[in-house]
């Protein structure tokens, strides 16, 4: 215990510059920075999210079409239906829940990300205008 001490007064002895802090204006640009990267990550994700959620969309929409053309529009157009043809509106209701399902996930994964971006831009007013990050001043 006493040569730790012993090394402790040495260090503090022999250590001639003075406690010093970084610039408040590299603190700034630092903390910029670090929020930078927060709100860059979520606009990436929301990005994907987005173009994920658009995408299967438009394939939902192309097998209901598919779908339709396949069920036919008569009243009583089941009754002399081919037995591949129902199996095929049935994988295509299958195809369709499975994506209605995946467009929920993803619209609920949207609307929570974006309420990630809403509490960062509210805890960091300094950093954004007009709900855009604000370049450093």
């Amino acid at each position: 215990m006493k040569k730790v001490n012993a090394m402790i007064v040495q260090f503090i002895r022999t250590h001639t510059g003075a406690f010093r802090t970084r610039s408040a204006s590299r603190n700034e640009a630092s903390d910029r920075a670090g929020v930078r990267q927060v709100a860059d990550a979520i606009n990436d994700v929301l990005g994907r999210l987005e173009s994920e959620r658009r995408g299967l969309s438009r394939r939902v929409s192309d097998v209901l079409a598919r779908a339709a053309i396949t069920a036919g529009n008569g009243d009583d157009e089941y009754l002399t239906r081919e037995a591949s043809e129902t199996a095929h509106l049935s994988e295509f209701e299958s195809e369709i829940k499975r994506g209605q399902i995946r467009i929920n996930e993803l619209e609920r994964n949207l609307e929570k990300l974006r309420t990630v971006q809403q509490s960062l831009e509210q805890e960091f007013p300094e950093y954004f205008r007009a709900g855009r990050l604000a370049a450093a001043e």
